[in-house]
């Protein structure tokens, strides 16, 4: 499994025996499709790792009407802030196909840090770079909708 675990960015910078300690907190999950993984504005507190399938993360533009902002596949990950800050989630995730992922919870990440916090920062410092990533991705887009050229 630790292999199959260097193919998401945010774990790629792990050893392999990292990665095995680190799989010891994950959970198998399984959505059908259509199946709502979770909603905007829901308390979040798990990142995703996608085995297997596609999932559609959608924002609410204005009632009852959602805009698609990314089709996610196999080796991306999502929901990255709820591990970190358990804050209410900025998008919907829907599974577009039968989906299998791979969760990590912010208990999980407690544990991780009282047991093996050498595993527990690098995870925390690939997921702030994760994170400053995918900002500086949106800075266009922010800016554009703000009518502002960057």
């Amino acid at each position: 499994m630790t292999a199959d675990l260097k193919k998401y960015s945010i774990l790629s910078e792990m050893s392999d025996e990292m990665l095995a300690v680190f799989s010891e907190y994950l959970t198998a999950r399984r959505f059908k499709q259509g199946s709502l993984i979770f909603v905007e504005k829901m308390q979040g507190e798990s990142l995703f790792f996608i085995e297997t399938g596609s999932i559609s993360l959608t924002k609410m533009v204005t009632e009852g009407v959602e805009k698609r902002l990314a089709q996610l596949g196999p080796g991306d990950s999502f929901g990255e802030l709820a591990v970190i800050d358990g804050g209410a989630r900025v998008v919907t995730a829907r599974a577009v196909e039968d989906a299998q992922t791979l969760v990590f919870s912010r208990e999980g990440l407690a544990r991780l840090s009282g047991q093996r916090p050498d595993i527990a920062v690098v995870f925390v410092l690939s997921l702030f770079r994760r994170t400053v990533w995918l900002v500086r991705q949106n800075v266009p887009l922010m800016t554009e909708s703000l009518g502002v050229e960057s």
